[in-house]
Formats: C-alpha cells, sequence, structure tokens
C-alpha cells in the first residue's frame, strides 16, 4: 500500500481548491543540467504580512473560511473547543514555572565534581542542536519513557561503577491529572542537566458546544448538526531529575495542536506545533435540493461569523505542580505575532514556541503563521518549516484531469539568542521533501533536495512505498533535484539548482556534509549522486554510483567514508533483505562502494527514523536495530564494524531476554514488549532498550553483562 503524506485538515481541503503556483514546462535535460522553468517562480510574492490587531486577524480568518465554505469545502470545519479554562482568555499571563534554584544549584556542584564518564548522545542531524528521543543520558542518568496501561512513565536509572539500576519513576500525565494516553507509545524528551522535559500527544474530548434547537445565530436545529470530535493537544512535563530516585514534576505545559518537531540548543528549547480550527459543528445537507443548500450554507455561514479567536488560535494551559497545581490559561499567541503569507495557504496554524528549561515553562512567547506544517529542520542559527502543497484541482475538490505540480512552501525562523523565534523569511520550492535531512543550511543558505512528481498523481507519497515501482513516462513519473535558496530581504529566493537526477525515481536517503550533498533515488537500481554545492549559483552533480539496492539513511564515519543502511534489491528492484553499504565519497567524481553486509530479511528503524542509529566512532562500531522474519519474526540489535580497509563485518548480535527460540529454527521470536528500539554507549558497556527493559551488553563483543527490567 502506498503511504500518504501526512496533511492537517485544512491542508486537504484548501490544497483541494486553490492554486498556488504557477504552471511549468521541463526541457529534456539529464542528470546535472538546470531544470528551465517557463511559469514556476520559486519565490513567494512578498514576506510574512503581521496583523495589526485581533480584529484584523478574525476579520481575515472569517471572509477566508467563508469563502471556502460557500465552495463545499467543510473539512476544514474540525475539533472540538478546548476544556473550560482557569484565567480570561481575552488576557495572557507570562509567567516561568521553575524549580527551586538551591537544589539545582547543590545538584550541579556535586555533579561537576565527578569524572565524566564517556558517553554516546541521541543521533542528531547538526552539532549542538539536539532532537527529541526516547532515550537520553549524560553518562550517569540515562531517562526514557515507556508504554503503561494507562499511560507512559518516565523512568530514571542510575549507571555506577559499571552497572545500572532503575532509580525513580514518573507518571506522565495532562494537565488535569489525567492519564489519557492510551498506550503511552507517543512520547519523548530532552534532557538538560538535571530537568527532564517530557513530550506528550493528548487529545481533549471537550463536549460540543451547546446549541439548542430554533437557536437564531446558528440558524439549525440540534439534530442536523456533526458532533463536534475533540482534537489533539501536546503536553509539555518538566521533571527535576536532581534526586533519582525521587524525580519530581515541577510543571506542565499543554496547548492545543500536534507537535511538527522540537529542537534544543543549551537549555533554550523551541517547539513547533501545527493546529487548526476548533469548536466548529458543520452542518451537512441530508438532500440535493437548492434549498436544502441553501439552509446548510446559511448555518455554515453563521457559525463562521459567530466565531472568536478561541476557534482560530491554539490555547495553552500553564501548572504548576507544586503550588497548589495553580493554573494559568490564555490564548496561546498574541495577535501581533500572528502573520500570514501573502498568499492563501490554509486556515491552521504554524507556532514556534520558546522554553528556557533553566528558568522553567512558561507560556511559551509563542510566534505564528496561518500555514501548514510538516517537517521540521534547525541549525544552531535559524529553524526552517516546511509543508508541501498541490495544484491541478479545480473548485469542488473534483480530481483534475491532468497531472498536478508540486511545490513546498518553508518558512525561516531567526532562534539566535534566547529570546523568541522570530520569522525572517519565506520561500518556495518544486517538489516535496523525503524528511528533515532533505534539507541543509551551510554559510547562511538552504539546500533542499526535494522530488518532483510533476507527471504523477496527488496521491504520490513523499516517502514512497518501497515496494512500488514508479514507471518512467507514466503515471507516477519524476525527477529530483536540490535547489539553493537565499534570503534576499525577508524572501527566501532561489540562488541555484541542479535538477535531472533520478528520473522516474523518487529521493530515498540525503545527506549534506559541508559542501557537498549525497541524494539516493530509487527505483531499481541504487544511484548515489555526489553533488558539488561549493558554488551556491550553480550547483552540480559531479559523480554518480549506481547498484542494486538502496541506502534509506547515510552516515559519515570518517576518513572519506559514508556507511548506509538500506534494502538490497534483484537488478529488478525486488527487494532481497536489510544491508548496510559502505561508500567511499573521498573522491565526489568517483564515489565506490567498498562493502556491503547482508542483515537479514527484515528491515532496520533506521531506514525511517535516524534515532535509532548510533555510530560509535572510538570504536569504529555502529549499532542498528533490526527486525527479521527468517523464518520466524526476531528483533535484535546488530553490530557492525567499520574500518575502510578490513571493510564492514558483523560485531555481535544482542537479544532481549523475554523472548523465545523459534521451535527448530535457531532463531529467535518476540513479543511487542522485547522489540529493541535503541541503543547507547556509556564507557564500555552497549545499553540497548526496549518497553521491556535495559540490556548492557560488554562493548567488545556484545555478550550480556545486566538487565533490568521495567
Amino acid at each position: 500500500m502506498r503511504r500518504c503524506r501526512r496533511t492537517t485538515l485544512a491542508a486537504t481541503a484548501t490544497a483541494a481548491a486553490l492554486a498556488v503556483l504557477a504552471g511549468a514546462c521541463t526541457s529534456d535535460t539529464g542528470p546535472g543540467k538546470v531544470r528551465a522553468e517557463v511559469g514556476i517562480d520559486l519565490r513567494l510574492a512578498s514576506a510574512l504580512r503581521p496583523f495589526d490587531a485581533c480584529g484584523d486577524l478574525l476579520d481575515y480568518v472569517r471572509t477566508e473560511a467563508a469563502a471556502h465554505a460557500a465552495q463545499g469545502q467543510l473539512a476544514w470545519f474540525g475539533g472540538g473547543m478546548a476544556g473550560d479554562t482557569v484565567m480570561a482568555l481575552e488576557g495572557r499571563t507570562t509567567g516561568a514555572v521553575s524549580a527551586p534554584a538551591a537544589q539545582a544549584t547543590d545538584a550541579a556542584g556535586e555533579s561537576a565534581a565527578k569524572a565524566a564518564p564517556q558517553a554516546s548522545g541521541t543521533n542528531i542531524q547538526e552539532a549542538g542542536v539536539d532532537e527529541p528521543d526516547v532515550v537520553k543520558t549524560d553518562g550517569r542518568r540515562i531517562v526514557t519513557v515507556t508504554p503503561g496501561t494507562q499511560g507512559g512513565r518516565l523512568q530514571v536509572l542510575v549507571v555506577e561503577d559499571g552497572k545500572h539500576r532503575l532509580a525513580g519513576a514518573v507518571a506522565l500525565s495532562d494537565s488535569s491529572g489525567d492519564t489519557r494516553y492510551g498506550g503511552g507509545g507517543d512520547h519523548d524528551l530532552l534532557l538538560a542537566g538535571d530537568r527532564v522535559l517530557v513530550r506528550s500527544s493528548t487529545w481533549s474530548a471537550a463536549p460540543q458546544p451547546d446549541v439548542p434547537a430554533g437557536d437564531e445565530r446558528a440558524g439549525i436545529a440540534a439534530p442536523d448538526m456533526m458532533i463536534a470530535p475533540g482534537h489533539q493537544r501536546t503536553l509539555l512535563t518538566l521533571v527535576d531529575i536532581s534526586d533519582p530516585d525521587a524525580p519530581a514534576v515541577i510543571s506542565t505545559f499543554e496547548v492545543d495542536g500536534h507537535v511538527l518537531g522540537a529542537r534544543m540548543v543549551g537549555d533554550v528549547v523551541r517547539l513547533v506545533t501545527g493546529s487548526g480550527p476548533r469548536g466548529f459543528n458543520p452542518v451537512y445537507p441530508t438532500d440535493g435540493s437548492p434549498a436544502e443548500q441553501s439552509r446548510v450554507e446559511a448555518a455554515n455561514q453563521a457559525q463562521l461569523q459567530a466565531s472568536t479567536l478561541r476557534n482560530w488560535l491554539p490555547e495553552y494551559t500553564l501548572t504548576d505542580a507544586r503550588q497548589g497545581a495553580q493554573k494559568v490559561s490564555g490564548l496561546a499567541v498574541e495577535c501581533e505575532q500572528v502573520s500570514r503569507p501573502a498568499e492563501f495557504s490554509g486556515l491552521g496554524t504554524i507556532s514556534v514556541l520558546t522554553f528556557d528549561l533553566s528558568e522553567g515553562l512558561s507560556d511559551g512567547d509563542a510566534v505564528t503563521v496561518l500555514a501548514d506544517g510538516q517537517t521540521v529542520y534547525a541549525s544552531g542559527q535559524a529553524l526552517y518549516v516546511a509543508t508541501t502543497r498541490y495544484r491541478g484541482v479545480p473548485e469542488g475538490g473534483v480530481a483534475a484531469p491532468v497531472a498536478p505540480e508540486e511545490t513546498t512552501e518553508i518558512h525561516k525562523f531567526d532562534i539566535t539568542g534566547e529570546g523568541p523565534a522570530r520569522h525572517v523569511a519565506s520561500g518556495r520550492v518544486r517538489g516535496h521533501l523525503l524528511n528533515q535531512f532533505s534539507m541543509s543550511e551551510h554559510e547562511g543558505r538552504l539546500r533542499v533536495a526535494t522530488t518532483d512528481d510533476s507527471a504523477g498523481s496527488a496521491a504520490s507519497s513523499p516517502a514512497p512505498d518501497r515496494s512500488i515501482v514508479p514507471v518512467p513516462g507514466g503515471p507516477g513519473a519524476s525527477e529530483s533535484l536540490v535547489t539553493v535558496l537565499e534570503d534576499r530581504a525577508g524572501v527566501l529566493e532561489k540562488a541555484g539548482e541542479v535538477g535531472g537526477l533520478g528520473r522516474g525515481e523518487q529521493i530515498y536517503a540525503v545527506r549534506f556534509i559541508g559542501p557537498v550533498g549525497y541524494v539516493v533515488t530509487f527505483r531499481q537500481t541504487d544511484p548515489l549522486y555526489t553533488i558539488d554545492l561549493s558554488d551556491p549559483a550553480s550547483p552540480r552533480v559531479v559523480g554518480e554510483l549506481k547498484i542494486p539496492g538502496y541506502s534509506a539513511y547515510l552516515h559519515p564515519v570518517g576518513d572519506g567514508l559514508l556507511l548506509g543502511v538500506g534494502q538490497d534489491a534483484t537488478e529488478t528492484g525486488r527487494r532481497t533483505g536489510a544491508q548496510a553499504s559502505l561508500f567511499d565519497v573521498s573522491d565526489p567524481a568517483q564515489p565506490r562502494r567498498l562493502d556491503q553486509v547482508a542483515l537479514g530479511q527484515g528491515s532496520s528503524a533506521a531506514e525511517f527514523d535516524h534515532h535509532a542509529f548510533l555510530w560509535w566512532e572510538p570504536r569504529g562500531l555502529a549499532v542498528l536495530p533490526l527486525q527479521t522474519y527468517d523464518p520466524v519474526y526476531s528483533s535484535v540489535a546488530v553490530g557492525v564494524s567499520v574500518d575502510r580497509g578490513r571493510g564492514l563485518g558483523e560485531a555481535g548480535r544482542v537479544t532481549h531476554p523475554g523472548a523465545t527460540p523459534g521451535a527448530g529454527t535457531g532463531k529467535v521470536a518476540v513479543d511487542g514488549l522485547n522489540i529493541i528500539q535503541r541503543s547507547l554507549v556509556i564507557d564500555d558497556a552497549l545499553y540497548t532498550f526496549s518497553p521491556a527493559g535495559v540490556l548492557a551488553s560488554n562493548l567488545g563483543d556484545l555478550t550480556a553483562r545486566q538487565w533490568v527490567g521495567f
């Protein structure tokens, strides 16, 4: 089954009606040659336009929503209103909630007196820009989140004298104290000194607003209304772990919307959320008569005209867990901090919130854009939010007879310093992104790798099903390109571009390292392109390597080497199992595969989640989780040794306790709790994590040393 790109309700509705960009045609160019554009403009008409007052903002969203409701597009009518608030929503109270300073200082002094252990961290894209994950360590303490029957738990482990023990734990709940996360699987965390910030997804099941039958404002009877569903919310929980045996919740922050991404530089966290309109009860026609259509349109328009800012902007609740659970609630963003693109980009919001963990949680100092977001990337200086849009669909949402054209809108925010983020530029490129590695900032310019399905269908995916092979010249035909964007007076304008990569194929992996880009496309073989970006105005393909299979993740392993994790395949493109490949890219003009190692019939989570990959340079060791099906299902962590002279070799495999041998196979079967998800190194031990517990293994041969269950 082909996987579809994730879009919000607002994106789905508006993309069906709006033609965002002009058309384009292409010349018959090959790899390394620039595509000739006739009608596509790769920049926004102007920078974002801020709203001067709340009245201007409310007029804008009501007017745009009314126009699209009149076209019969009700999909953006989504979500229930937020629950009861503690303070009036017209205002917005700012105040950080922090831990006792003396306790934090004493713990820091005690920690500094001890010798720092040698430990690995989360596998991140940019040095110095931390990313949330399910496991974090400072070498002495390990924090991780595990699922539970009613909600997740933050587990704190202590590592002492080469052994680890389970210390304290915290049940994760929302701001009202409810543990309502189902299996508790959607959590991640950041670690800053003695503080852990846990991010959880929750759901507001607020009741539908009371609209009695015959209400003149609504113009409808209650039975005609669809019950408003709840809406997604994001919960941050700040925990003090200065005493690992007694971790304590300091405060919580809950806000409407889902998380697009988060980054931390120093102690400053930037949280990016996306949310849509809430609290509407769309009315649908009961028959096709003109009178019924008029009645329904009038009812929906009445709701729009009665809407308030609460329907359009996210709300937050800040709770101090130590002071009698005191709460502060309000709109998460000031109207003057909301902007819109020059061209209508939806009725959803992208919000960038800022928290300094050394001070505690606050109201977030949000800056918001009326648009939809999908992919987040950040350097140490700037944060970028991107979303893909389509055209070629007429009003009414009926599929166009011609292929759509894809464009990706990108918004840039300045995140230097400790203050709130600032929107500084916006722009647009053609095609869609694969993931965050499709973007990379170098010397102030943004490089963007995209695949343009100009001859494909609107359902084509940026992360395509690896079993589906697009046909050149037919549905799914495509080409990939790399565009260099430069911030020019608030507009991300194209400085240079190289196209023609992998015609009829999709991007499967991207990595930018300094002035060189590496792009993997796949259909039947795996072209690895090396791209010289040293001249931003004239990027060019300088090397190409075609081999069977593909790499879905690329990692630099020093000495001009890249390690690829992906799938081997036959010459016809049929996958034959997971593999690791070692590439010599010291000469970009002549990339070579030095070695490959088959890992088994199955796949690794590292193919789609780079946090699952561990590279431990002192030992030249890569560790990745592997799920195989040969002949029974098994989950292991496999170690791969990397050496330029000796190539690749398997260093060992780790299996968690509780797994049972497959009958007569010599293989290992596991249940859901024994699936290994992450690994890290502390001194001479490899620690692997599953929902069942933590296993320490000898770093030399990966033999088991100590197991601690959750």
